[in-house]
């Protein structure tokens, strides 16, 4: 696909990539952060920070552009910013289930990792020292003791260490004595070193120190020499699943903390894949001949004369298997392929189930191998044996996405994953789901989210009862002895524990391959399957989701702006933010004053002016009774209220300026205007309904789209430039497929109304040509919204309805907006508009934002949101509005990206024009076969798309020079792939049949 000049990506390094610092040879670390990565910024909060990784420091301000943020293993672990020069890609860290792409390459077709091996260079972790020549694996003596996240068994139930109570041996440098320290959650390792190890230093060191940096001088340091665990906290997520119920129903719950030598009772079942040693861990070596050893403190200390044999990792070189898209597999280093950033929702490897949606039916299948440049794939169904060739764009996996984390919120899932942690459940028996299908279980006890929900920041009961348990433990522990804390381990070939493992390898009869804590490999149908829910990385997310806090979308709030020196500062705003302001001498809204000079919308221009009370009305919601308004004289205020009555001639006339977005790229460009001429009075009482007192009539251009260098044809004059329907009105009643019809009627007071009275007054002279709204006059709370896609996008012409309700305390609240998909469970159609109903705008409080863009009673209104929808989401490149996106327009994988997702975009808005003609909705039945029968919009979009076909078909890979020669440059769509074409086809062939029936019946 012809692009225009592109940036390259401007590095070729990734988080977790091991590198070494070029002007330090001999110092590794591990890429924390890309200046790019900035799909997390949000919940990257200190404390979601500590959560996720507590003991690598965060960067010390925001990453600029072509910035890393380096978490370097020396003596003590330091976060630095670094360049990308200052950096060489040593290894790539790949573990089983990765997404990878071939490094330097424009092969578009991605793989998942199979397997990964790790061969490491080793250095004494206290003298530094080397050992010449790599080890693996096979010479590593096994860990006694499992870490954070690691998975442990005990009577059948499988459990995760979710926090650990610390023991650690330290040499006082003053004085080279041994000395013991207990603390929860250390993170301290063998070899580092730190002026400050110990909670209290001697007076001594103290001294020296300060000394030290006043005249300088080396400042003492400790020395750590060995840490244990003495006390676990685990959350157990689930009972083994091959148990008789009956048997299991015996099995209960274990405790939470396990201390000392109980920890012996205790089966540690650690994931294979995890096993490989990474930059940074301390390992120890089966074969101790001719091994490095340093000696600590003396026979007269109270630890007497320690030995240290433990080694630091400071290289890694990773070996990876790797299965590509077309199903050949390939072994090649690490560092030769680069993680897959931003999957495409549609990809798919071979092995793994999907449903395949085509014409309103679903069949399960199994993906045997994917042409990523057409976009196509070979399945095998299931039911029948058949093998198919489809368009990916048909295929969902969002019930089988291996990026779902932790949502435990997904009761279940299409088949598994490479790299999900599994039960297994006995011979001849199922996981209980229908076919194909595999539950995720992993039950977060109550007590975890004690954390969750008081911060970090406080210590929950459960963690002060560690610490004092890990107190009573060191008194107990006058030696210094590791091997009574020593936790059991399956032997190799012991089946006890084959009710437990990792998914490896996905055939392609759709049975998957799994290994399991003692070695063995066995396969199974993934009916006897259930997949394990990680629940740190639950607890993780649910930290993050819950940063929003009860001030995120307060307009009192103060704002916070970090500074270059790292440190965050509140803000707040004291200029006049401005109100709604009712000045009745010019109440219409002049478009041109609402556009910045790039031809942007200004949204915040855009407010309609409100009395500045509004900004203060009473957030307690009022109860209809005697004392409050009948709805028959609220209704009569409104539809006075709602009278353009603003610079109206004598002869009842006026002409207001509308707007139509027509954005070629991510902002709308400068309006055009259209004159809508209001009828004069006809006398009608002040109770009569809008709807019935005033006929809007827009004489609207035709802004036909010259897609393919191809005038519109086939439509009449009159068709071409006259679109005829109210932009606003009020029904009698609200449509009962109303998204918030069945949820009860809001009780709105005065100030609700005389609000909302004024909130019509704004729609009904200022809506854009192409946004159609409706209130109704049985619920006040309820609004529905059609807006037509701008041309020039991939939603050109295509609908998209929202509902609205507005609650009892509006404008306190935002709107609450729900969105009417009708993607047949194909995906999203934009980033921003969920397939649930969901549209994420920080105007709405449904996404966090600046301040300025939240709602504010003052500020935002109903017409302010609608607009934003259409010229803020409904864009030419839908792709850069995902979070983090923008920073990589202008690279080549962020160009593939987008494109892809416009033709997604495009294939499924088309099907939102069969859905709106298949199904009439309710209050815009009119509308709709008005706007695509009378005024030609279906035979347009019929005749582009079919254009648009043609000449991807005979030029699908056209040279930048023909592009520019052709006219489809700067198009939104200027081709589709072969898997586009069929999936855009089918939807052709059913509005072809809609139109030949309309032109028969007229």
């Amino acid at each position: 696909m012809p692009t225009k000049e592109k940036k390259p990506p401007s590095t070729q390094l990734y988080p977790q990539d091991i590198v070494q610092c070029t002007n330090s040879p001999a110092l590794f670390g591990v890429i924390e952060k890309c200046w790019w990565d900035g799909y997390d910024d949000l919940a990257d909060s200190p404390e979601a920070q500590a959560f996720h990784n507590p003991f690598a420091p965060p960067p010390t301000r925001p990453l600029k552009e072509g910035e890393f943020s380096v978490s370097f293993y020396a003596e003590r672990t330091q976060c630095e910013i670094k360049t990308a020069s200052d950096l060489r890609v040593v290894d790539r860290t790949m573990r089983t289930g990765d997404i990878c792409k071939r490094a330097g390459s424009d092969d578009p077709q991605s793989g998942v990792v199979v397997d990964a091996r790790v061969k490491s260079r080793l250095a004494h972790a206290i003298s530094g020292k080397e050992i010449p020549g790599w080890k693996t694996q096979a010479d590593y003596e096994l860990t006694p003791q499992p870490e954070n996240g690691e998975f442990v068994t005990y009577d059948d139930w499988i459990g995760q260490v979710v926090e650990v109570y610390d023991e650690v041996l330290v040499e006082d440098s003053t004085n080279n004595q041994l000395v013991k320290i207990n603390e929860l959650g250390t993170g301290m390792y063998i070899g580092e070193r730190g002026p400050d190890l110990m909670p209290t230093a001697p007076l001594s060191s103290l001294v020296n120190n300060v000394m030290s940096a006043m005249f300088g001088g080396p400042r003492t340091m400790d020395t750590v020499l060995g840490v244990v665990h003495t006390v676990y906290a685990i959350a157990w997520l689930a009972i083994n699943q091959s148990l008789d119920p009956a048997e299991a129903t015996k099995r209960q719950r274990p405790k939470r903390l396990w201390a000392g030598k109980e920890l012996q009772n205790l089966v540690m079942m650690p994931v294979p894949s995890d096993l490989e040693a990474t930059v940074g861990t301390r390992v120890s070596l089966k074969d101790e001949a001719g091994v490095l050893v340093t000696q600590h403190g003396s026979d007269q200390g109270d630890y007497g004369v320690y030995k240290v044999n433990a080694y630091k990792v400071v290289e890694t070189e990773t070996e990876v298997d790797v299965i590509w898209q077309n199903g050949r597999q390939e072994t090649l280093l690490a560092r030769d392929v680069v993680p897959q950033m931003s999957q495409d929702e549609y990809e798919c490897w071979p092995g793994e189930y999907a449903l395949w949606k085509a014409d309103g039916e679903a069949k399960n299948v199994v993906v045997q191998s994917v042409n990523a440049a057409d976009r196509t794939a070979k399945v095998l169904l299931i039911d029948s044996g058949v093998t198919e060739l489809v368009s990916v764009l048909e295929l969902d996996r969002s019930a089988s996405d291996p990026f779902l984390g932790a949502y435990t919120h997904v009761a279940e899932t299409l088949g598994v994953n490479r790299g999900d942690v599994v039960l297994i459940h006995r011979p001849g028996t199922t996981n209980g789901c229908d076919k194909s299908r595999v539950p995720r279980i992993g039950e977060l006890e109550s007590w975890l989210r004690e954390d969750v929900e008081a911060g970090l920041n406080h210590n929950p009961p459960w963690k002060r009862e560690m610490s004092e348990l890990g107190a009573e433990v060191a008194r107990s522990r006058s030696t210094w002895n590791a091997d009574d804390l020593r936790f059991k381990r399956a032997s190799p070939g012991d089946e006890k524990y084959l009710w437990f493992g990792e998914v490896v390898m996905l055939n392609l009869d759709g049975t998957a391959v799994v290994k399991h804590v003692e070695g063995t490999v066995r396969t199974y149908s993934v009916e006897q399957l259930t997949i394990l829910v990680d629940g740190v990385e639950a607890l993780h997310e649910e930290l993050a989701m819950n940063q929003d806090g009860p001030h995120a979308d307060s307009d009192e709030a103060p704002g916070l702006w970090v500074k270059e020196d790292g440190h965050w500062r509140a803000v707040r705003d004291e200029e006049d933010e401005g109100g709604w302001e009712d000045e009745e001498e010019d109440e219409t809204m002049d478009v041109d004053d609402h556009f910045d000079g790039n031809g942007a919308a200004d949204l915040d221009a855009m407010d309609v002016d409100l009395d500045d009370e509004y900004a203060t009305l009473d957030t307690k919601p009022s109860i209809a009774s005697p004392s409050s308004p009948s709805q028959d004289s609220v209704w009569s205020e409104l539809a006075e209220g709602a009278r353009v009555t603003n610079n109206v001639p004598t002869d009842g006339t006026s002409n207001v300026t509308h707007m139509i977005y027509s954005p070629s790229s991510t902002t709308p460009p400068s309006p055009r205007r259209s004159t809508v001429q209001l009828p004069a009075s006809n006398g009608a009482s002040a109770g009569s309904s809008l709807s019935k007192e005033y006929v809007f009539k827009d004489q609207m251009t035709n802004h036909a789209s010259t897609s393919n260098g191809t005038a519109l044809n086939g439509t009449s004059k009159a068709e071409d430039e006259e679109l005829s329907w109210k932009r606003f009105d009020i029904l009698p009643s609200a449509p009962v497929d109303h998204a918030f019809y069945s949820q009860p009627p809001a009780q709105p007071g005065k100030a609700f109304m005389v609000r909302l009275q004024r909130e019509y007054r704004a729609l009904a002279n200022s809506l854009p040509d192409t946004i159609v709204v409706r209130a109704f006059e049985d619920r006040s709370d309820l609004l529905r919204c059609l807006i037509i896609g701008p041309e020039n996008t991939p939603y050109e012409d295509a609908p998209f309805v929202i509902d609205w309700r507005l609650e009892s305390n509006f404008p306190n609240a935002p709107p609450v907006a729900h969105f009417l998909s009708w993607t047949n469970g194909n995906g999203r159609v934009n980033p921003n508009l969920y397939e649930e109903g969901k549209v994420c705008l920080s105007l709405l409080g449904t996404w966090q934002g600046d301040r300025n863009e939240t709602w504010s009673p003052a500020r935002s209104s109903l017409l302010q949101a609608f607009v934003s929808i259409q010229g803020l989401i409904l864009v030419k490149e839908p792709w850069y509005c995902e979070p983090g996106y923008e920073k990589l327009r202008g690279t080549e994988e962020g160009a593939t990206n987008s494109r892809l997702y416009s033709e997604k975009a495009y294939v499924l808005s088309r099907g939102f024009v069969r859905r709106a003609l298949e199904i009439p909705l309710g209050g815009f039945e009119e509308e709709i076969k008005s706007f695509y029968f009378t005024h030609g919009r279906l035979r347009k979009i019929l005749e582009d798309s079919r254009a648009l076909i043609e000449n991807s078909r005979k030029d699908p890979n056209p040279s930048n020079e023909q592009v520019e020669k052709d006219g489809t440059a700067d198009l939104a769509i200027p081709r589709l792939t072969t898997g586009g074409i069929i999936m855009l086809e089918r939807t052709l062939n059913k509005l072809q049949s809609f139109l030949d029936e309309h032109e028969s019946r007229n």
